[in-house]
């Protein structure tokens, strides 16, 4: 990631949070030196994503729940 997100560990807490564990996923979120809500919607994680997840267009949707 060019703006330098850890996206499997963010994606990692996000998941966390559909289960009883988000205050915790918070907490662990918030020491983040780079968060979601830094994400420039490049694209490029594409490319490099297994699965083929659109992360730019799913990144905003994280922050606001961490917000």
């Amino acid at each position: 990631c060019p703006a330098g997100l850890d996206i499997p560990h963010i994606y990692s807490l996000y998941n966390r949070t559909a289960w009883n564990g988000k205050k915790a996923a918070k907490e662990e979120y918030d020491k983040l030196p780079v968060k979601a809500d830094s994400c420039i919607g490049c694209g490029a994680c594409l490319e490099h994503c297994p699965q083929h997840i659109a992360s730019a267009a799913i990144m905003p949707d994280i922050a606001e729940t961490f917000k």
